[in-house]
């Protein structure tokens, strides 16, 4: 008779959730909703054709399972659906990890980093940055810093907009200086994705420091993009 190790059972576990989310998915699959959600991707990634709610649901399942594995079993079912072609395949995986945000740590900065630069638009991006990445960081001034800046250094424009939206959620918490400096370091931009990324970090910290915001803008105006400006006064104006 084998006895299974625990490690073997793990492994079982892992190649369960995903082998049973890509069944899943492909039992709901809507051809005629995936030829819409890949154009609007600009057809960067092919889709099964499922909605947000139910995709979300078809996740919800393997929550369970997923919360009983190890970190490295953990990484390892993100990494393999990150592998897979399908965009829901890469959304379910964020939506796993953000079941586990408080069992995370400083190790797992740099698997976020890989995945930023992987299967990269702003739609992935948005959520690791800010909502996996941004927890990792707060109140870590040094290290704000640290990687905010080689993220900037690299050629990659995920990095550079995770450099810009990691501190989204921060609030009064929020590196201010930090913030301000990366903004106007970007300033010159002419990637969309980085100019709508400084409006988008400006119009957030507004909701928690309208002044101080205010007159980031007012006194940038001539350096500043008009889209930068214009998502940024989007509240302040209201």
């Amino acid at each position: 008779m084998t006895v299974q190790t625990d490690s073997c059972l793990e492994s079982s576990v892992m190649q369960s959730i995903v082998k049973g989310l890509i069944t899943d998915f492909k039992k709901q699959a809507n051809p005629e909703m995936a030829a819409p959600m890949k154009s609007y991707m600009k057809n960067k990634f092919p889709f099964f054709g499922i909605k947000a709610v139910p995709r979300r649901a078809i996740t919800a399942v393997w929550i369970p399972e997923f919360k009983k594995i190890d970190k490295e079993e953990r990484q390892e079912v993100i990494e393999q659906l990150w592998q897979q072609p399908q965009r829901e395949c890469h959304y379910a995986a964020l939506d796993l990890a953000g079941k586990i945000i408080k069992q995370t740590d400083l190790s797992w900065l740099s698997f976020w980093e890989d995945k930023i630069i992987r299967n990269s638009w702003w739609d992935t991006v948005d959520f690791i940055a800010p909502s996996l990445i941004g927890p990792l960081l707060i109140g870590e001034r040094g290290l704000q810093e640290e990687y905010a800046w080689k993220w900037m250094e690299s050629r990659d424009l995920w990095l550079k907009r995770a450099a810009i939206v990691f501190q989204l959620k921060y609030k009064e918490q929020t590196n201010e200086t930090l913030l301000y400096e990366i903004i106007l370091a970007n300033a010159d931009s002419r990637e969309f994705f980085i100019r709508k990324g400084c409006g988008w970090a400006l119009r957030e910290y507004g909701k928690s420091r309208p002044l101080s915001v205010s007159s980031f803008i007012h006194d940038n105006q001539e350096v500043l993009s008009n889209l930068t400006i214009k998502e940024g006064l989007r509240r302040l104006s209201k």
